[in-house]
């Protein structure tokens, strides 16, 4: 039991060591081979979550060096059978949903977006309380809402985008993620309700973090698509305010 237990302990360390490498490398072949590495080792100690887990970082630093789509997706599915093991695993489920936002940034087709979308989504349902799940699924729905071209969809990814921005009021990414696509979803609007419903949404999280120079800059585009639809001056006028306001705010801003 100790010989078995002192192996264990190398092989951790081990791990750690490619765990390491593996966030240096910049070399995809040379980082496939600690990956490789890792899945020996995995495969001695199946059962051991604390190798698993190793393992699974090790897999998330290579997928951020793949480009091909398909080599992205199956260094997903080893992590995916991981996740599926160690269900429990918050740590786990955490870089699974690393690895499906990086996954999600290489997909063209809607519906391949969309299948890892819900992956992520499951994910972020079974952690509802950990901010490190809930950022990557954020910023998956942005990426989403950049592939939707109806209106209705984009407002029911607004929508989920919108209640975790409510569940973590404090996270100025979450919130980032939130401004971003409201912004997208005002590009789409037509009528004037809805873009000022919109548009006020932003305004309140502008108002919540008044340093961030992107929230600040989502504001600004968005007045700016409120105000193309404007007919009455005392409105313009009010939407011009605002912006102006912006602007002195953050008069270095290029």
């Amino acid at each position: 039991m100790d010989e078995q237990k002192y192996n264990l302990d190398q092989s951790l360390a081990e791990l750690d060591k490619l765990v390491d490498l593996s966030a240096k490398e910049t070399d995809k072949t040379a980082c496939e081979s600690l990956a490789e590495k890792a899945r020996i080792i995995y495969e001695q100690y199946p059962e051991s979550e604390d190798i698993a887990l190793r393992y699974a970082r090790i897999l998330v630093n290579l997928s951020i060096l793949q480009t091909v789509l398909k080599e992205i997706e199956a260094t997903v599915e080893k992590l995916e059978k991981l996740q599926q093991k160690f269900q429990d695993s918050h740590d786990i489920a955490e870089a699974f949903a690393r690895i499906l936002f990086n996954l999600s940034t290489e997909q063209i087709e809607l519906e391949e977006l969309e299948t890892t979308v819900k992956k992520l989504e499951k994910l972020q349902q079974k952690f509802q309380d950990s901010h490190d799940i809930a950022l990557p699924y954020a910023r998956i729905l942005f990426n989403l809402s950049t592939k939707q071209t109806v209106l209705k969809e984009l407002e029911t990814t607004a929508k989920k985008l919108e209640k975790l921005q409510q569940k973590f009021q404090d996270s100025h990414d979450i919130a980032e993620a939130f401004a971003m696509i409201l912004l997208n979803l005002s590009t789409k609007q037509t009528v004037l309700k809805e873009l000022e419903t919109t548009a006020k949404k932003l305004e309140n999280l502008q108002q919540k973090f008044q340093d961030s120079h992107d929230i600040a800059e989502a504001f600004a585009m968005i007045l700016l698509n409120l105000s193309t639809e404007q007919t009455v001056l005392k409105e313009l006028e009010t939407t011009a305010k605002k912006l102006e306001n912006l602007q002195q705010k953050f008069q270095d801003s290029h």
